[in-house]
C-alpha cells in the first residue's frame, strides 16, 4: 500500500493463458467496489473465448482439519437465496465454535460464473449466522443461469481456510 492509497500486488501465474483479475475494495468515504479485468499473458496462443464446463461439486470439503458443508436450495437465476455453510471438526464432526473475524467479517463468499462475466462478493447475514460458527449463512443472487464456482473463506486459529464448490444454476421457468 502506498501513501496515495494505491496498492501493488505481485502475482505469479502458473502458466501462460487468459486470466480474470478481480479486485474487491472499499475506498475511504466510498462504497464497496468489485472490479474485474481480463488479461492475456505473454506466450499464450490459444483461444480467447473458450468457456469451460464446470462439473457440479457440492461435496463436503475438508480444509486443515475443518469440514465445510454446503447447504442451499436448488439455485435459480434471478432469485435471492440463502447459502449455508456448516463447519465441523474434520475427524470428529464436532461443531466448530472458534471461527475468528477475517477482514472484518465472520466469512467471505465469492461467486463467479463459468464464463467469468459475473462476480459477486458477500458477507454473512449476521442475524442468522453464528459469529464463531458452526453455521454461517450468506445471501446471494445468481443473475442468470449457468455454472458458478463458489469460494468461501473463514479464519480459524489464525489460518484462513478456503473451500470451493461448483453449482449449476437453472433459469427461472
Amino acid at each position: 500500500m502506498h501513501a496515495d492509497g494505491s496498492l501493488d500486488v505481485d502475482v505469479q501465474l502458473p502458466r501462460a493463458g487468459v486470466y480474470q483479475m478481480i479486485a474487491d475494495f472499499l475506498p475511504v468515504g466510498g462504497s464497496p467496489q468489485l472490479v474485474q479485468k481480463s488479461i492475456v499473458t505473454a506466450g499464450y496462443a490459444g483461444p480467447l473465448l473458450t468457456i469451460p464446463h464446470l462439473a457440479p461439486d457440492t461435496a463436503d470439503k475438508v480444509v486443515r482439519n475443518t469440514r465445510v458443508k454446503l447447504t442451499m436450495p436448488e439455485p435459480l437465476a434471478g432469485r435471492e437465496q440463502l447459502i449455508t455453510f456448516d463447519l465441523q471438526e474434520g475427524a470428529t464432526h464436532a461443531p466448530v465454535s472458534d471461527l475468528e473475524p477475517y477482514l472484518g467479517a465472520a466469512g467471505h463468499l465469492l461467486l463467479v460464473s463459468g464464463d467469468l462475466a459475473v462476480a459477486a462478493h458477500s458477507h454473512p447475514v449476521a442475524e442468522i449466522s453464528a459469529l464463531g460458527g458452526p453455521t454461517v449463512v450468506f445471501q446471494a443472487l445468481f443473475p442468470r443461469a449457468g455454472d458458478y464456482r463458489l469460494w468461501v473463506q473463514f479464519q480459524r486459529r489464525g489460518e484462513v481456510l478456503t473451500a470451493s464448490f461448483t453449482v449449476p444454476v437453472k433459469g427461472r421457468y
